[in-house]
C-alpha cells in the first residue's frame, strides 16, 4: 500500500475537507532540542466564519508509540482566510520520526503528515 493510500503526506503536502485546506510547511527542533515545532496553515474554505477552537493538533512519536498533544488557537477565520499556526510540542528526547495529525469533529481529514530528518533551525 502506497504511502498516499495510507493518508501519510509529507511536509509541504496539503489535504482538503469541507471545511479547512491544511497543510504542514515545515518541522523543526527548537534551540535547545527540547520541542518540536510545527509550522501548519489552515485556511477557511467553507464559505463562513469558523473558530480553530475545534481542532487538535497531535505529534506521535512512530517508534514507541507516545502521543503529544495541543490545541493552541481559539481563532476565527473568516470565509477564503490563512491562518499561520507556530505549534510546539515538548519532547522528552528526540524521535527518529513523527506522524502529526489534525484532528477535527466537524471536518475529519483522514491524512497525516510524516515529520522526520528534524534540525534546529539554525541549521
Amino acid at each position: 500500500m502506497s504511502r498516499l493510500e495510507q493518508g501519510i503526506l509529507l511536509v509541504g503536502e496539503s489535504v482538503k475537507g469541507g471545511y479547512y485546506l491544511s497543510a504542514v510547511h515545515s518541522a523543526y527542533l527548537n534551540d535547545s532540542n527540547d520541542s518540536v515545532v510545527v509550522n501548519v496553515s489552515v485556511k477557511n474554505i467553507r464559505g463562513q466564519t469558523i473558530g480553530l477552537s475545534e481542532l487538535k493538533y497531535n505529534l506521535k512519536d512512530e517508534k514507541d508509540g507516545k502521543v503529544l498533544d495541543q490545541n493552541p488557537s481559539d481563532i476565527q477565520v473568516k470565509p477564503n482566510e490563512t491562518v499561520e499556526l507556530k505549534i510546539a510540542f515538548e519532547v522528552p528526547s528526540t524521535a527518529d520520526e513523527y506522524m502529526f495529525y489534525i484532528e477535527s469533529s466537524l471536518d475529519p481529514l483522514g491524512a497525516h503528515w510524516k515529520i522526520d530528518k528534524l534540525q534546529s533551525q539554525k541549521n
